[in-house]
């Protein structure tokens, strides 16, 4: 996933201690955020809900269940916000709902 980033390209994450989440910058930063997460769980899966595509901008909406290698179990309604420079994405911002 990391290479449909710009090099400069950033990942806002829902969670975090600042008030927008975790910002990931550059390639190091995000495919590190990634490593970490799928090395954390045991199965995770996302269901797209809706994708719609305005100008520069795609909107996913998304349900994500996943089971934690501790046995906690996750599941989420989210959206990605994906803002494009080109073919390219330089900016996506997270947000989700927890359902249980």
């Amino acid at each position: 996933m990391v290479r449909y980033f710009a090099a400069d390209g950033e990942f806002v994450n829902a969670i975090g201690p600042d008030p927008h989440g975790t910002t990931y910058k550059r390639h190091e930063q995000i495919r590190g955020y990634f490593e970490n997460l799928f090395a954390t769980v045991e199965d995770v899966q996302w269901e797209k809900t809706d994708i719609r595509v305005v100008d520069e901008k795609a909107y996913a909406e998304w349900h994500r269940r996943a089971t934690l290698k501790s046995g906690e179990t996750q599941d989420w309604l989210g959206v990605d916000i994906y803002t494009f420079g080109g073919r390219e994405i330089v900016k996506k911002d997270t947000y989700i709902k927890v359902v249980r």
